[in-house]
């Protein structure tokens, strides 16, 4: 069966939860899925963020003490793919292509509302790679070209544009200091986007600092806000894990000592004196001040769940992104010198999340399981029996270099408010890890990671959370991958699979990606298919495609760029001519998350999907 999404969805997941009520899943899968407002550097009153709040993703102004409700500023048929204030708080950039797959332009409009402007028609059509505003006259812009490629423009008010750097492979702007003098970017020119590396160039270009790949991987964390001042806040691989480095633009590189285990990532407080730093350890992910004279680490926030993103204002105010499995992502401030807002007490999902390190090939794999407190189940069950009567969604990650945190999923929500042990796997090939933990899929992508994946599904089996009978496997994009992977080189390990715009044929994705894409792809398997098509040959799904023996619900978006929907098209025909069951759904939009009601029909046919396939149904 083929579907082609996009209209209305009302009464589906009502079908589809049979007792369960339908609004509660409906609210958790269509919960809003906002970006971390960022604020104007010189008017920190003035935020910008983008949300899905309207039903499609748009660009919203926030202004917590004058207006402290988000106010819609982007009307666009297609979703806002980037919006930020410029450093005056005086006007809006945004971002959005005309149909949501072809290239689009930046765009900006009056913070206080207006009419939208073409802020530079020199300015390349193109995909979004990067923007720095350092004040509301100058602007600099990249872009992935549609001929290939890529580009980064100055922009300045009445001057038009003017480009400072152009490569054969992908590049982006990372920041620039206060003065615009200087501009961070990332660059590939050792050929893989993978093993990226950093570039400072001047306003006209002229090179200053370049880090490339191969003597050491950096992170880019801002200039110093301090006038003058000339250091560089960087991330740096200290023994296999992600530190805070400093470096002068003249000078050395100074590695401060801060006191926390894991990873790290930092930004600047308005003093230069304290860094901001996000910690990740495990499945958390939290926020601390560290002060660069006394060593001292003191604990912003919430005490549990995921700090995904955060800012600091010019006032020392800071803004975070916070979720945790059971409760949606919501914008938390913390104030000076006060402690952040306690956790929800009444958690929007019944359940509970665990973390657990499962014994693999190449070492523990970190795991998080969670597990339903109550309700009813996809299969019919009260849930008061057994954790092993349950069934169990193992839900894969994306990147593949994501981590799975203690964070909300709207679909990890439903299920568990359906009933169903959703467990989340960091397979090898996960940030958080450690480098060499990373690293361990390259030239062996694909199978490296179905190897874990085998480890915990034996786990769930022996520990009697999951009936090896009820066992779905599904993810979206790599995690989409990996599930088509798995069903053909693992045929009856699971009753059946969810493969979210997945890469389905290597090859064919390779040949139809935009060149960022393919830059991974060969950092990844040590070339091109033309290269070492043996690994690209043995890593692919449409290899294994005649050895599939359970059903699969495969989903495409029409205008994807990073997972083409012809080779995913091609697939399911290979499937359905060895006369597979496989359910085919076309959405509208390109790649990552739908818009909610989208969401919440791909929610509702994947419910019945999965309980047509569980044994006895």
């Amino acid at each position: 069966m083929t579907a082609y999404l996009g209209g209305p969805v009302a009464g589906t997941v009502q079908h589809s939860a049979g007792a369960v009520q339908a609004a509660s899943i409906a609210d958790l899968v269509t919960a809003p899925l906002p970006t971390l407002p960022r604020a104007a550097a010189r008017w920190s009153a003035r935020s910008v963020l983008t949300a899905d709040l309207c039903g499609r993703r748009q660009a919203y102004s926030w202004e917590p003490g004058a207006r402290p409700e988000l106010r819609r500023v982007t009307n666009h048929p297609t979703p806002v793919l980037a919006a930020q204030p410029d450093a005056c708080g005086s006007w809006i950039w945004w971002f959005a292509s005309p149909d949501g797959g072809e290239p689009g332009r930046w765009r900006r409009q009056p913070f206080a509302g207006g009419p939208d402007e073409d802020p530079a028609a020199e300015l390349p059509g193109g995909w979004p790679a990067g923007l720095a505003l350092p004040s509301c006259r100058t602007a600099f812009a990249g872009f992935v070209l549609p001929a290939g490629g890529s580009a980064v423009h100055r922009w300045d008010a009445g001057r038009g544009s003017t480009c400072i750097y152009t490569s054969g492979e992908p590049a982006s702007v990372l920041g620039a200091s206060a003065d615009g003098r200087f501009v961070a970017l990332e660059h590939s020119e050792g050929g893989s986007l993978r093993e990226s590396g950093l570039k400072v160039v001047t306003a006209t270009g002229e090179p200053v600092l370049t880090a490339p790949a191969e003597a050491a991987e950096m992170r880019f964390g801002g200039f110093s806000p301090v006038p003058g001042d000339g250091r560089l806040l960087l991330g740096t691989v200290v023994a296999g894990r992600w530190r805070v480095a400093i470096r002068d633009l003249t000078g050395g590189v100074e590695v401060p000592d801060i006191p926390l285990a894991g990873d790290l990532v930092a930004s600047w407080f308005p003093t230069g004196r304290a860094l901001l730093v996000l910690h990740s350890l495990g499945g958390t992910r939290t926020l601390h001040r560290c002060c660069l004279d006394t060593g001292a680490c003191e604990r912003l926030g919430p005490r549990s769940g995921t700090v995904a993103d955060a800012e600091v204002r010019a006032d020392g105010t800071v803004v975070s992104l916070w979720s945790s499995s059971q409760d949606p992502w919501r914008i938390r401030v913390i104030e000076p010198g006060r402690p952040g807002p306690p956790a929800s007490p009444r958690p929007a999902v019944p359940a509970t999340t665990r973390e657990v390190e499962v014994p693999g090939p190449a070492g523990p794999i970190h795991t998080l399981v969670t597990t339903p407190t109550g309700g009813g189940s996809a299969d019919g069950d009260s849930g008061g029996g057994p954790a092993g009567r349950r069934p169990c969604l193992v839900m894969l990650h994306g990147g593949p270099h994501i981590q799975d945190y203690d964070a909300y999923s709207p679909r990890l929500a439903g299920w568990a408010r359906l009933g169903v042990t959703v467990v989340r796997v960091n397979f090898r090939g996960s940030s958080g890890f450690g480098m060499s933990w990373r690293d361990a899929i390259i030239g062996r992508v694909g199978l490296t990671e179905l190897e874990d994946v085998a480890a915990v599904r034996h786990w769930l089996v022996a520990a009697g959370i999951a009936d090896p009978a009820r066992l779905v496997l599904s993810g979206a994009s790599w995690g989409g991958y990996l599930t088509l992977l798995a069903l053909g080189r693992y045929p009856r390990a699971w009753c059946a699979g969810v493969a979210h715009q997945p890469v389905a044929d290597l090859v064919a994705c390779y040949e139809r990606s935009m060149d960022d894409v393919k830059s991974y792809e060969r950092g990844l398997h040590g070339g091109s298919p033309a290269e070492v098509p043996e690994r690209y040959r043995r890593s692919s799904p449409i290899t294994y495609v005649a050895r599939v023996r359970r059903p699969l619900l495969i989903t495409a978006a029409r205008d994807d760029a990073v997972c083409p929907p012809d080779q995913i098209a091609g697939y399911v025909s290979a499937l359905r001519s060895r006369h597979a069951a496989v359910d085919y759904v076309v959405h509208a939009g390109g790649h990552g998350d739908p818009e909610p009601r989208l969401r919440a029909e791909l929610m509702a046919r994947e419910i019945d999907f999965v309980r047509r396939c569980l044994p006895g149904r």
